[in-house]
């Protein structure tokens, strides 16, 4: 689970980092009149530059691997790679709406997955289309003798026509089309989970049996509750609510038994998990006020997942049970996208994302390059701290982690400082490494729970000895009692 939720974030690091390189050779990095840097020897020093380029998988920066230029006219295969490459991606997501017409939802899943590789590199080739080389090795000024970066038999000033009607349209898809249909899946999601929003829990404690769960919806209804679920939807949203209350209060075992509206919660120690060092029975000796404050976060922390899971509930309901041909059709598609957030309405986060990067490839080349880069990483590196928008902690650290990486290598490659621009690419690795051997949090423990718990409620009615799900630290086993039925 860790490398699923990692390896895109990990991704767009490295696609990320190959464009803001661009900073070593659009600005003139000099200091009382004196290069600071070689370029030709801070190239030399950094040789896994064209390999890391190579992630953003686009024709521009894969030209090393094929020696097509060898064989044919160079200046012809350079013309056509630079005209292909920001549109190839573009093809690729249209070619996923075939497979959208064979199966529902497998068409915008292919489509976000194309995104999530090839945006990047995309965005990138199309803006490397109006970007010239204007200083040589050594820093000076090219003047008039200023060439085109992707066609270098061109001067700036010899503009094509063809090239920039290429530019002007892939940039305008990259920029409106694409975050126009992730905003489109933003209110999509809004309207088809808000019912989840008006289903709330409320406990009572019982001192010999554990604690009660009792569920209800807003408004409430007296004489009809919760008559708009069906019981096997009540069911799974009641388990929900179980699991996330065991994966922040309790350890170990937990029974769980369901009753008309009614969870019993059941662990087999009724205090707060041994493993949490910072509980409130340990706060309470050094001030009641601060014990207090850790009460109310774990408390808003178990609602926060409750609805995490209680979404999970209506995507599975509505992208997995219903029919074939009356499944949400966009909603099956992004499900696996929607399921790496907190709560699904935090998918503006790929939105965010989408035009973080058109900032970036379009001001990495602009005189004032350095300072707009940092900016951009920085903003974003304190919205995920504050905001924290994925499930995991682990991610919501590791994307922040990047950004701040990012905003080092912005710094690094515009001084030109090999050494710390690797240091900028590996830390996000090691950060990702060393999160592997952190206590699991809350959120994992439910999510690992609720994967392989959510299947088997289908069959919980039918079993007598109740369905069994497990995680490193909490095993959560589920009855229906007789009177429920």
């Amino acid at each position: 689970m860790e490398l699923k939720q990692n390896a895109p974030v990990l991704l767009q690091t490295c696609q990320l980092w190959a464009v803001l390189s661009a900073l070593a050779t659009s600005q003139q990095v000099t200091a009382g009149g004196e290069h600071l840097r070689s370029l030709a020897k801070w190239e030399a020093e950094l040789p896994e530059l064209p390999v890391i380029a190579g992630l953003g998988f686009s024709l521009v920066d894969l030209q090393g691997i094929f020696d097509i230029q060898c064989m044919m006219d160079g200046a012809v295969v350079r013309y056509w790679k630079a005209l292909l490459a920001p549109v190839l991606p573009l093809i690729f997501l249209i070619l996923c709406g075939f497979f959208e017409l064979v199966k529902r939802g497998s068409g915008i899943s292919k489509g976000l997955l194309v995104l999530s590789i090839l945006f990047v590199g995309g965005a990138s080739s199309s803006a490397k289309l109006t970007s010239c080389q204007r200083y040589d090795a050594g820093g000076r000024s090219l003047g008039e003798f200023a060439f085109q970066e992707l066609m270098p038999s061109l001067k700036c000033s010899q503009r094509l026509p063809e090239v920039d009607g290429v530019y002007h349209a892939t940039f305008l898809c990259y920029l409106v089309p694409i975050p126009a249909f992730l905003l489109y899946l933003f209110a999509k999601q809004h309207v088809a989970l808000q019912p989840t929003k008006l289903l709330v829990s409320f406990s009572k404690e019982t001192t010999s049996e554990g604690k009660e769960l009792h569920f209800a919806r807003i408004p409430s209804d007296s004489d009809s509750q919760l008559v708009e679920l069906k019981d096997e939807m009540l069911e799974r949203r009641m388990v929900a609510g179980a699991v996330a209350y065991s994966a922040v209060f309790l350890g170990d075992q937990v029974e769980v038994n369901l009753k008309n509206t009614t969870v019993m919660v059941k662990g087999k120690d009724s205090n707060r998990r041994s493993s949490d060092l910072l509980g409130s029975e340990t706060l309470e000796s050094f001030s009641s006020d601060v014990a207090e404050l850790k009460r109310h976060s774990d408390a808003l922390r178990c609602r926060a997942i409750a609805e995490m899971l209680m979404e999970r509930c209506v995507l599975f309901e509505r992208c997995e049970l219903a029919p074939s041909h009356e499944r949400d059709r966009v909603l099956s598609g992004a499900k696996d996208m929607l399921m790496k957030y907190a709560a699904c309405q935090n998918v503006w986060m790929e939105i965010v994302l989408k035009l973080v990067t058109m900032s970036l490839v379009s001001v990495v080349r602009s005189r004032d390059g350095l300072q707009l880069s940092l900016a951009v990483t920085l903003v974003m590196a304190t919205v995920v701290a504050f905001l924290r928008p994925y499930a995991h902690a682990q991610v919501n650290n590791l994307q922040c982690c990047c950004f701040i990486s990012l905003a080092i290598a912005a710094l690094s490659f515009s001084l030109r400082v090999p050494a710390l621009s690797r240091v900028s690419l590996i830390l996000p690795f090691l950060v990702a490494l060393g999160q592997v051997w952190l206590p699991e949090s809350p959120e994992v423990r439910a999510s690992r729970i609720w994967q392989e718990l959510e299947p088997k409620l289908l069959d919980l009615r039918s079993t007598a000895a109740g369905i069994t799900a497990s995680a490193k630290t909490l095993s959560i086993t589920v009855h229906q009692s007789k009177e429920g039925n």
